[in-house]
Protein backbone atom coordinates (compact mmCIF):
# COMPACT_ATOMS: atom_id res chain seq x y z
CA UNK A 1 0.00 0.00 0.00
CA UNK A 2 0.97 3.14 -0.59
CA UNK A 3 2.23 5.07 2.57
CA UNK A 4 -0.37 7.64 2.48
CA UNK A 5 -3.06 5.11 2.21
CA UNK A 6 -1.28 3.87 5.47
CA UNK A 7 -1.35 7.06 6.86
CA UNK A 8 -4.75 7.86 6.37
CA UNK A 9 -5.85 4.49 8.43
CA UNK A 10 -3.24 4.53 11.11
CA UNK A 11 -2.26 7.84 11.40
CA UNK A 12 0.92 9.17 10.21
CA UNK A 13 4.50 7.76 12.09
CA UNK A 14 5.54 10.73 14.72
CA UNK A 15 8.45 12.62 13.91
CA UNK A 16 11.04 12.79 16.74
CA UNK A 17 13.88 15.21 16.91
CA UNK A 18 11.96 17.72 15.23
CA UNK A 19 11.31 21.04 17.30
CA UNK A 20 8.50 22.86 16.32
CA UNK A 21 8.49 26.63 15.97
CA UNK A 22 6.23 28.62 18.53
CA UNK A 23 3.05 29.72 16.93
CA UNK A 24 3.08 33.06 15.58
CA UNK A 25 0.49 35.38 17.19
CA UNK A 26 -2.18 36.23 14.64
CA UNK A 27 -1.59 38.85 11.94
CA UNK A 28 -4.35 41.55 12.52
CA UNK A 29 -6.20 42.24 9.94
CA UNK A 30 -6.97 45.84 9.03
CA UNK A 31 -10.50 46.96 9.36
CA UNK A 32 -13.05 46.96 6.27
CA UNK A 33 -15.29 49.86 5.68
CA UNK A 34 -18.98 48.15 5.89
CA UNK A 35 -20.33 47.42 2.03
CA UNK A 36 -22.83 49.53 0.92
CA UNK A 37 -26.00 47.73 0.13
CA UNK A 38 -27.19 49.66 -3.03
CA UNK A 39 -30.83 50.75 -2.15
CA UNK A 40 -33.22 48.69 -4.60
CA UNK A 41 -34.62 49.99 -7.66
CA UNK A 42 -38.69 50.51 -8.01
CA UNK A 43 -40.29 47.87 -10.67
CA UNK A 44 -42.50 49.08 -12.80
CA UNK A 45 -45.56 47.01 -13.64
CA UNK A 46 -47.59 46.29 -16.68
CA UNK A 47 -49.67 49.76 -16.17
CA UNK A 48 -46.38 52.16 -15.60
CA UNK A 49 -46.64 52.60 -12.13
CA UNK A 50 -43.56 52.59 -11.07
CA UNK A 51 -43.88 49.82 -7.53
CA UNK A 52 -41.66 50.63 -4.57
CA UNK A 53 -41.32 48.83 -1.24
CA UNK A 54 -41.92 52.76 1.18
CA UNK A 55 -44.59 54.58 -1.30
CA UNK A 56 -46.00 57.71 -0.74
CA UNK A 57 -48.31 59.76 -2.09
CA UNK A 58 -51.33 58.83 -3.87
CA UNK A 59 -51.18 54.93 -4.66
CA UNK A 60 -53.30 55.41 -7.75
CA UNK A 61 -50.79 58.02 -9.21
CA UNK A 62 -48.90 56.53 -12.67
CA UNK A 63 -45.69 57.64 -10.46
CA UNK A 64 -44.69 56.23 -7.10
CA UNK A 65 -42.04 57.03 -4.95
CA UNK A 66 -42.26 60.67 -3.36
CA UNK A 67 -45.34 63.22 -3.20
CA UNK A 68 -43.47 65.55 -5.19
CA UNK A 69 -43.51 62.59 -8.48
CA UNK A 70 -47.24 62.08 -8.36
CA UNK A 71 -49.14 63.25 -11.40
CA UNK A 72 -50.25 66.02 -9.36
CA UNK A 73 -47.51 66.51 -6.94
CA UNK A 74 -49.52 66.10 -3.77
CA UNK A 75 -51.19 62.89 -1.70
CA UNK A 76 -54.40 64.20 -1.30
CA UNK A 77 -57.63 62.56 -1.87
CA UNK A 78 -61.71 63.40 -2.13
CA UNK A 79 -63.33 62.82 1.15
CA UNK A 80 -66.66 60.61 0.36
CA UNK A 81 -69.99 61.86 1.13
CA UNK A 82 -71.52 60.46 4.08
CA UNK A 83 -74.47 59.28 2.10
CA UNK A 84 -71.93 57.15 0.10
CA UNK A 85 -73.43 53.45 0.40
CA UNK A 86 -71.04 50.90 0.26
CA UNK A 87 -72.79 47.95 2.10
CA UNK A 88 -74.19 46.27 -1.07
CA UNK A 89 -70.49 45.59 -2.59
CA UNK A 90 -68.54 44.85 1.01
CA UNK A 91 -70.81 43.64 4.23
CA UNK A 92 -68.02 43.75 6.54
CA UNK A 93 -67.54 47.35 7.80
CA UNK A 94 -63.75 47.08 7.74
CA UNK A 95 -63.76 46.02 4.41
CA UNK A 96 -65.96 49.18 3.47
CA UNK A 97 -63.47 51.45 5.06
CA UNK A 98 -61.39 50.21 2.93
CA UNK A 99 -62.76 50.40 -0.33
CA UNK A 100 -63.57 54.23 0.70
CA UNK A 101 -60.20 54.90 1.08
CA UNK A 102 -59.27 53.19 -2.31
CA UNK A 103 -61.83 55.20 -3.80
CA UNK A 104 -60.73 58.46 -2.14
CA UNK A 105 -57.85 57.83 -4.06
CA UNK A 106 -59.02 57.33 -7.46
CA UNK A 107 -61.62 59.83 -6.97
CA UNK A 108 -58.25 62.16 -6.43
CA UNK A 109 -56.13 61.43 -9.49
CA UNK A 110 -59.08 61.37 -12.09
CA UNK A 111 -60.57 64.65 -11.09
CA UNK A 112 -63.48 63.17 -9.42
CA UNK A 113 -65.69 64.97 -6.60
CA UNK A 114 -68.30 64.01 -4.03
CA UNK A 115 -71.21 64.06 -6.40
CA UNK A 116 -69.55 62.08 -8.99
CA UNK A 117 -68.85 59.49 -6.90
CA UNK A 118 -71.77 59.58 -4.40
CA UNK A 119 -73.96 58.65 -7.71
CA UNK A 120 -71.75 56.26 -9.55
CA UNK A 121 -72.59 54.37 -6.41
CA UNK A 122 -76.09 54.78 -5.99
CA UNK A 123 -75.82 53.77 -9.95
CA UNK A 124 -73.83 50.47 -8.83
CA UNK A 125 -75.88 49.89 -5.72
CA UNK A 126 -79.39 49.86 -7.52
CA UNK A 127 -77.75 47.08 -9.88
CA UNK A 128 -76.61 45.11 -7.41
CA UNK A 129 -79.80 44.99 -5.42
CA UNK A 130 -82.23 44.41 -8.95
CA UNK A 131 -79.19 42.64 -10.51
CA UNK A 132 -80.80 43.62 -13.47
CA UNK A 133 -79.87 42.42 -16.53
CA UNK A 134 -78.74 44.35 -19.72
CA UNK A 135 -79.16 43.66 -23.66
CA UNK A 136 -75.77 44.13 -24.96
CA UNK A 137 -77.79 45.65 -28.83
CA UNK A 138 -80.24 47.92 -26.07
CA UNK A 139 -77.02 49.47 -24.27
CA UNK A 140 -74.97 50.21 -27.87
CA UNK A 141 -78.24 51.68 -28.99
CA UNK A 142 -78.38 53.46 -25.58
CA UNK A 143 -74.89 54.74 -25.72
CA UNK A 144 -75.11 55.75 -29.45
CA UNK A 145 -77.88 57.91 -28.88
CA UNK A 146 -76.10 59.69 -26.21
CA UNK A 147 -72.50 60.36 -27.60
CA UNK A 148 -73.26 59.42 -31.56
CA UNK A 149 -70.54 58.48 -33.75
CA UNK A 150 -67.30 58.60 -31.16
CA UNK A 151 -69.43 56.01 -28.46
CA UNK A 152 -66.51 53.26 -29.48
CA UNK A 153 -63.57 56.00 -28.51
CA UNK A 154 -65.21 57.31 -25.68
CA UNK A 155 -65.81 53.63 -24.72
CA UNK A 156 -62.13 53.00 -25.18
CA UNK A 157 -61.09 55.53 -23.34
CA UNK A 158 -62.79 54.52 -20.59
CA UNK A 159 -62.37 50.88 -20.11
CA UNK A 160 -58.55 52.38 -20.44
CA UNK A 161 -59.20 54.30 -17.63
CA UNK A 162 -60.56 51.66 -15.06
CA UNK A 163 -57.72 49.48 -16.12
CA UNK A 164 -55.10 51.87 -15.21
CA UNK A 165 -56.38 52.23 -11.79
CA UNK A 166 -56.88 48.44 -10.66
CA UNK A 167 -57.31 45.81 -13.41
CA UNK A 168 -59.40 44.17 -11.29
CA UNK A 169 -62.07 46.67 -10.72
CA UNK A 170 -62.92 45.71 -14.78
CA UNK A 171 -62.72 42.27 -13.29
CA UNK A 172 -65.26 43.04 -10.74
CA UNK A 173 -67.59 45.57 -12.49
CA UNK A 174 -68.03 42.53 -15.43
CA UNK A 175 -68.50 40.02 -13.04
CA UNK A 176 -71.26 41.90 -10.93
CA UNK A 177 -73.21 42.67 -13.81
CA UNK A 178 -72.65 46.32 -13.42
CA UNK A 179 -69.92 46.77 -16.42
CA UNK A 180 -73.21 45.94 -18.94
CA UNK A 181 -75.18 49.04 -17.27
CA UNK A 182 -75.78 51.84 -19.23
CA UNK A 183 -76.06 54.01 -16.59
CA UNK A 184 -73.11 52.89 -15.43
CA UNK A 185 -70.97 53.00 -18.76
CA UNK A 186 -72.21 56.75 -19.16
CA UNK A 187 -70.73 57.63 -15.98
CA UNK A 188 -67.59 56.23 -16.63
CA UNK A 189 -67.25 57.68 -19.67
CA UNK A 190 -68.23 61.08 -18.38
CA UNK A 191 -65.69 60.62 -15.51
CA UNK A 192 -62.64 59.68 -18.59
CA UNK A 193 -63.11 62.98 -20.25
CA UNK A 194 -62.16 65.32 -17.16
CA UNK A 195 -58.97 66.98 -18.19
CA UNK A 196 -56.82 64.79 -15.48
CA UNK A 197 -58.45 61.94 -16.78
CA UNK A 198 -57.46 62.65 -20.12
CA UNK A 199 -53.64 63.83 -18.70
CA UNK A 200 -53.37 60.17 -17.05
CA UNK A 201 -54.75 58.04 -20.48
CA UNK A 202 -52.46 60.21 -22.17
CA UNK A 203 -49.46 59.40 -20.07
CA UNK A 204 -49.85 55.71 -19.98
CA UNK A 205 -50.61 55.82 -23.97
CA UNK A 206 -47.25 57.40 -24.60
CA UNK A 207 -44.88 56.01 -21.92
Amino acid sequence: MKQEYIDQMYGAPATQGVQTEPAQEPVQQQAQEPVQQAEPQPTTDEFGYKQSSETTGNPYSLEQGSTTDTMYGDSQKVELSSDTDLSHVYSDPADQQGLSENISYMAHEIGADQNDISGLMSIINEQLITNQSHDANATMTSLYEVHGENVMSKIDQATALIESLDPRLAVWLEQSGAGDNPKVINHFIRLSQTPRSQARIAKLRNK
